[in-house]
């Protein structure tokens, strides 16, 4: 399943057959956990677990065109499941889509310092286009908080750095 999403990260093949399905299954799962689990437990949405789903499933896609058209729907999915303007989302995860992919084409992302500082930058690079969007396109008003969003980045990349190669060993 996940097996051959880790493996482009790890060694630069791409997406392929059964592991299409093994990123759909964990982008779902990212979804759901990500609407449920902060009523549990309220420190997990910290976490912004379908962008990790989506990093690792578009820096494992090799396609900045796959990457970015897979960002549009699990922003449109996002949009869906919370409570913001239907699309906010969409366009954030498809700019996201096309760094991710140009930074797992270009960047040696196997290396774990490397990987959580991408993913680090991929956070803020979220951050500061969600905040963006929210503040001057739909008109709304939003903190900035650019301390947290690098506490925050960092705590992504961390958790980049210790999940995404058990996630590549699942299949």
């Amino acid at each position: 399943m996940a097996g051959t999403i880790g493996r482009r990260v790890a060694d630069g093949s791409r997406l392929r057959g059964g592991a299409l399905i093994g990123a759909a299954a964990l982008l779902a799962v990212s979804l759901i956990l990500q609407v449920v689990l902060p009523t549990w437990i309220p420190a997990a949405g910290l976490l912004n677990l379908p962008l990790l789903a989506a990093v690792f499933c578009m820096v494992a896609s090799g396609s900045v065109v796959s990457a970015m058209i897979l960002g549009t729907l699990v922003g449109w999915a996002y949009d869906g499941l919370t409570h913001g303007p239907l699309g906010a989302f969409g366009v954030v995860y498809a700019v996201l889509g096309y760094l991710a992919a140009s930074a797992g084409r270009t960047i040696q992302v196997n290396i774990p310092a490397v990987l959580g500082l991408v993913v680090g930058l991929l956070y803020i690079a979220h951050e500061l286009m969600a905040y963006a969007m929210h503040e001057f396109v739909l008109g709304g008003h939003t903190i900035f908080e650019p301390g947290l969003w690098l506490v925050l980045a960092a705590l992504h990349g961390g958790a980049a750095v210790l999940a995404y190669p058990l996630l590549g060993r699942l299949g």
